[in-house]
């Protein structure tokens, strides 16, 4: 379970990573699609790579996903494994004599 767990904390900062840079490069390549001379008249480029931001917004959603994933895992094997030694430790009181 720890190996899931830390290959599960690798995609998740894998995807973070990947979903700012779709979200950053994504715009800049859509900028720079459009011609010179029609960058030049248009007043506002806030709209040019929407799709791009909308990407982005999609990967950061897995690695959200997936990191709460890991944090489930990560409490529950930390749970476990408390439960375990515990229980390892026998009956205090109430036991046979």
């Amino acid at each position: 379970m720890r190996r899931a767990s830390n290959w599960l904390m690798v995609v998740t900062l894998l995807l973070t990573g990947a979903a700012f840079a779709t979200c950053k490069f994504g715009v800049q390549h859509a900028i720079n699609q459009i011609p010179p001379e029609t960058r030049r008249h248009m007043s506002d480029t806030d709209w040019v790579g929407t799709e791009w931001i909308f990407r982005g917004m999609a990967l950061q959603a897995l690695a959200v996903t997936t990191g709460i994933i890991w944090v489930v895992l990560r409490v529950r094997a930390s749970f476990l494994k408390w439960r375990l030694e515990n229980s390892q430790l026998g009956v205090r009181s109430g036991g046979p004599t």
